[in-house]
Parts: C-alpha cells; structure tokens; sequence
C-alpha cells in the first residue's frame, strides 16, 4: 500500500520494510525503531542522512544511488532529498516505529545551501561542471564574493594565458575560467585543432595559482557559464576588446568588462605559424 506524505511516498514491502520516494527538495519525518536494525539502501537519488541516538546529536552523512548503510535500533534519523530520490528500509527483524517530528518542504534558501554544502565537500580539484558552477557561485555571492570570468581554447598554454590568469584574479574574489572542449575547438579553429586533447587543457589551466575553477564548455560559446555564474566582472584582453558574446551578455546583466593588454610576444596564432614553419 502506497500512503502519501508531506515530502513524497511511502510503500510498505509486506514484513520486508518499505519504500519511500523522496521529493527534492523535502526533509522526511524523524523517526526511530525501537527494536530492530535496519538496511537502508538509496536505489537511485541524492539525500543527506541525518542519524543519531538524541534529536539534538544528529550527525550528517551523504547518500547516493547504490549506497547502503546499516542504522541500529533507537537511532533517530531522517533523509532530505537534494533530488528525487528512492530509498528502501529493509527491517532486520520486527520492531516499532516512533515518530519525533514531521517532515516537509525545506524553504528555498536552505535548499540552495544544502547543496552548495554538498558541492564544496564533493569537489576534489578545480575541474567542475555548470550545475556545481551554478552552485558555488551563489554560495560565494551570499558571502559578497566578487565572481570574476574568463574563457578561450588555451590552447599550446604559455607566459600570455598566465598572465591573462593573474589579471583577471586581481580584479574577482573567485575566478571561473571556461575551457572550450575538444569538440567546440574543432569548430571554432578547425580539424587539425586543437594540439592538447581537452583533459590536458583543463588540467593546465586549472595548475596555475590564479585560477579556482575550471569549467569545460561544449559550445562554440561559453554564455552557458555566464549564465549560470552571472559574475560581476569578466575579463577579455585587446584582441577581442570585449565585443564577444560573453562580454555583452555579462553586460546586459549588469557585469563589468575589462579590458586588458596582452603580453607582447605570446600569441597562439603565431606560434602555431612559428612552429609549423620551423
């Protein structure tokens, strides 16, 4: 039998446990049983568990699709769903149920930086997509951050990009740099490009001190970035003057352009002629 619930569904499995379907962004009841041990498995989702003998001691763990874990009778806990997810309660053997409070939908802010909290612990390097871009970005501007951007192929990397780094974190808190994948390279520059298949990009770029994260980008455009990170200020350099796309759109958000020298000698361009002549 299917029962609903503030936070989603609950199945009871005959004398096996039960099945429940947590919805995103909702918080289950808090609840313990008395007598029995029991087999929590997360078939498919994302939850933060919250477990422990007092209501006022418990101690956060995340969960994700596949993951099991075994919670002891008289162990208080609850699950909060980061996304829609599907978690069985197998019983160990027969017990009681108590609940200690009711579960629901968890207010918009406290959802956001639930997951800001989740990113930031799951993060290992400097490499991330545009879901943890989006994320971290917000977390940063609740802090007043300053969020700075820039992007290219970076491409044969040299003195030039490194520079171009350390401009543009001397005018951000946090610098995101877009990295163009290997397809959109193609596309931008041609079949023979680009020299350093993308991972050797990303992990390059996000080497130097200047930059805290990396994010590669499919598109021949990088407004995919822009939008999820919305920074104030994005930096181009003399050759494009700031009159790509990237740059008016930040605009039209109400960024900061800055424009800045590039350093003399260090172009791709020409040492790609350089080296194909030699």
């Amino acid at each position: 039998m299917i029962t609903l619930k503030p936070w989603g569904t609950e199945e009871s499995l005959a004398n096996l446990g039960k099945r429940l379907s947590i919805k995103e962004g909702y918080k289950s009841s808090l609840m313990r049983y008395t007598s029995t041990d029991e087999l929590l498995y997360v078939e498919d989702g994302l939850v933060k568990l919250e477990a422990g003998p007092d209501t006022d001691k418990l101690v956060t763990s995340w969960l994700q699709d596949g993951d099991r874990v075994v919670m002891e009778s008289m162990t208080w806990h609850r699950f909060t769903g980061l996304r829609e997810s599907v978690i069985f309660e197998f019983m160990q053997g027969e017990g009681s149920a108590e609940k200690h409070s009711e579960g629901g939908k968890l207010e918009e802010a406290e959802f956001r930086g639930l997951l800001s909290e989740f990113v930031s612990l799951q993060v290992k390097g400097p490499v991330i997509d545009l879901d943890s871009a989006k994320i971290l970005s917000e977390r940063f501007k609740a802090l007043r951050r300053i969020i700075g951007m820039i992007n290219g192929c970076f491409d044969l990397l040299h003195p030039g990009h490194v520079e171009l780094f350390r401009q543009a974190r001397s005018r951000c808190d946090v610098l995101f740099v877009a990295v163009n994948t290997d397809k959109s390279v193609k596309a931008l520059k041609g079949n023979d490009r680009p020299f350093i298949p993308e991972e050797g990009r990303l992990a390059m770029v996000g080497s130097t001190r200047f930059v805290d994260y990396v994010v590669p980008i499919e598109d021949s455009t990088c407004l995919a970035l822009v939008d999820a990170i919305n920074p104030d200020v994005y930096v181009a350099t003399t050759e494009h003057m700031g009159d790509g796309p990237e740059a008016r759109e930040v605009k039209m958000k109400g960024g900061r352009v800055d424009i800045v020298k590039m350093l003399p000698g260090y172009h791709t361009t020409d040492m790609v002629r350089k080296i194909r002549s030699s």
